[in-house]
Order: C-alpha cells, then sequence, then structure tokens
C-alpha cells in the first residue's frame, strides 16, 4: 500500500513540480502543530488538569471551574467556545469530537466521541433555582436535572440549544436551530422549536 502511495506521488509531481511544495508546506504545518502541542502541553496540564497532549484549544476559548473539565485525545475547542462546568460531573469532551466557534457549555454536560457540533450551540446543563419568590434568581442556588448526555457520533447544527435532562443518543442529528428539550433516540433526524423526531438516518 505505501509503495503503492510512493508510485502516486512521484506520478503526480512529475505532472505537477509544484505539487512538491503542497507537500512541504504540509509537512511544515504538521511539524509546527506538533511542536506547538509538545511546548504548551505541560503549561495546559497545570492549567486544565486532564487533557491529552493531542488535544486542540484556541487562546480565546473561556474556561471556568477547570478541575472539572476533561479533554480527551484530538478534541477541537475552537474560537470563541466557552466551556463553564458544574461542581458535579463537570464537563467531558470524547476523542475526536469537535467544538465549532462561540459554542457554549456549562453546567453537566458529558460529550463522546466523533461528535460534531456546529458554531453557536448552547448547551445548558443546569439551570437557575426561581422557586423562592421572596428571593431574587439570581441569588437562589443552581439547579440541575442530571446535565446533558450526548453519546458518539452526534451531529448538532449551529444556533440549536441542548437544555439541561436531554440525552442524544448514538448517531442522532440536530437541525440548524432546534431547541432539544426531551431525549433524541439512536439515529434520529430531530427539528424544530421544540425540537420532534422528522425521519431516521435507519433506512
Amino acid at each position: 500500500m505505501n509503495s503503492e502511495r510512493a508510485a502516486a506521488i512521484r506520478r503526480r509531481l512529475k505532472e505537477n513540480p509544484d505539487y512538491k511544495f503542497h507537500l512541504l508546506e504540509k509537512g511544515i504545518r504538521k511539524g509546527v502543530y506538533l511542536i506547538y502541542n509538545l511546548l504548551l502541553f505541560p503549561l495546559r496540564y497545570c492549567v486544565l488538569g486532564k487533557v491529552s497532549w493531542s488535544t486542540r484549544i484556541c487562546f480565546d476559548s473561556s474556561f471556568r471551574n477547570l478541575r472539572k473539565i476533561r479533554l480527551s485525545k484530538n478534541a477541537e475547542i475552537n474560537k470563541g467556545v466557552i466551556l463553564w462546568a458544574g461542581l458535579d460531573h463537570g464537563i467531558e469532551i470524547g476523542d475526536y469530537s469537535q467544538l465549532n466557534p462561540y459554542t457554549t457549555v456549562y453546567g453537566n454536560v458529558k460529550i463522546g466521541k466523533y461528535v460534531m457540533i456546529a458554531p453557536n450551540v448552547m448547551l445548558a446543563g443546569g439551570g437557575h433555582g426561581f422557586k423562592d419568590i421572596s428571593k431574587p434568581m439570581l441569588l437562589q442556588n443552581s439547579v440541575s436535572k442530571g446535565g446533558i448526555f450526548i453519546e458518539d457520533d452526534v451531529w448538532i447544527g449551529a444556533n440549536a440549544v441542548i437544555t439541561d435532562g436531554v440525552r442524544i443518543a448514538k448517531g442522532a442529528i440536530v437541525a440548524a436551530g432546534s431547541v432539544v428539550v426531551k431525549d433524541v433516540a439512536a439515529y434520529a433526524i430531530v427539528a424544530g422549536n421544540p425540537a420532534v423526531k422528522i425521519k431516521s438516518r435507519v433506512i
């Protein structure tokens, strides 16, 4: 297999001499990324606690209650992402999962492997107490219905809202702009406010 790939690269080099510059640029990018991770890993480990050396974290992301945040290998935390962990289970993000720009995750949230979360998604794994009308809601204790659990291989579209107590099962898709207030079945596609099942990925 490697010999076939090498032969294909040689053919492309003969057909297009500029291809070697593409390979060189790609190699330099990988090298810089590796050095970046190796140099910053000790600092990130001290600050964040349990974080894989291959986790990608943008500098302008925001973290709160750091010791309750666990980031697995090759997870991507992109520009403007907010991770504010709850005091109970906190936030866990599985291998190869992506949180894209300006997504907010707070409270108790567990995200599985290979999960794609589009920009501007809200995962609200907790809320404010409001039962005592004699006291401002801001001063009442936080409440939770158990947090949010997103299983492996889930795709959540842009601007979606996932509320506390929801479980999204493996392989499900949440359409852009949806508000999810109840559990989503495996391989279901849901949309709307409140989100309802519109079809299944299983034929």
